[in-house]
């Protein structure tokens, strides 16, 4: 069992449902109880093809252990920010958490070496590569290359990386926009650009602790 009482078997089951939608929620009541996991009846278990990444059940389990709210999407592969909003109803673009990873190459008067960041930001924003490179100091900032990518992440693919940096040692650390911390809840692919998770974004701060990037409002990342 999942400490609080959250069983295990539900999180594995999840990694198997071929639903569109299945809502698997962790919640505490009002009288500070466990937390337990709620959901509708289980259909037989199908294997999907090809798997889901095992970042899905590393994130799920570690809400589970947790005892944080969340809930899951299991939908057709999604390529971009639009996209996914579209498999997850009651939530809205600009709950959506885009996670990318740059290479950060600072200026020799900071005396750092190259290395590789997490950026998070809300879905409905571009990345403003002027602003970044002010925030740290930077030559330049760049994306990571798909082989890079790949080597960092374990084989996630580009559009499934979670905002879970903390998962990936290779990082230097995770940065997310003020404005996407502002919000209540966020929504996110979990390591598999067929998989969501949504969930507080008090437990994400508190699991992941990412740096606050906060930019001048004529620099700030721009739809």
């Amino acid at each position: 069992e999942c400490l609080h009482g959250v069983h295990w078997h539900t999180v594995l089951l999840l990694l198997d449902l071929s639903i569109s939608q299945q809502v698997i929620m962790a919640e505490q009541n009002t009288a500070a109880t466990a937390p337990s996991v709620h959901s509708p009846t289980l259909p037989a278990a199908i294997q999907l093809e090809p798997p889901l990444h095992s970042c899905c059940a590393t994130i799920t389990t570690l809400l589970c252990e947790k005892g944080c709210w969340f809930e899951t999407f299991q939908h057709d592969a999604v390529r971009t920010s639009e996209e996914a909003a579209q498999t997850r109803p009651g939530y809205s673009l600009h709950q959506g958490a885009k996670a990318i990873i740059v290479r950060v190459n600072p200026k020799k008067s900071t005396g750092q070496e190259p290395f590789f960041a997490m950026l998070v930001f809300n879905a409905d924003q571009q990345f403003n590569n002027r602003a970044v490179k002010k925030y740290f100091q930077a030559k330049d900032v760049r994306f990571a290359k798909a082989e890079e990518l790949e080597t960092i992440t374990q084989g996630i693919e580009p559009g499934g990386v979670p905002p879970f940096g903390n998962l990936f040692p290779n990082l230097a650390g995770v940065y997310a926009s003020s404005q996407l911390l502002d919000l209540d809840k966020i929504v996110f692919n979990a390591g598999d650009r067929r998989f969501s998770v949504a969930m507080n974004v008090n437990d994400f701060v508190s699991l992941v602790k990412p740096h606050v990037l906060v930019f001048p409002e004529a620099e700030s990342m721009k739809a």
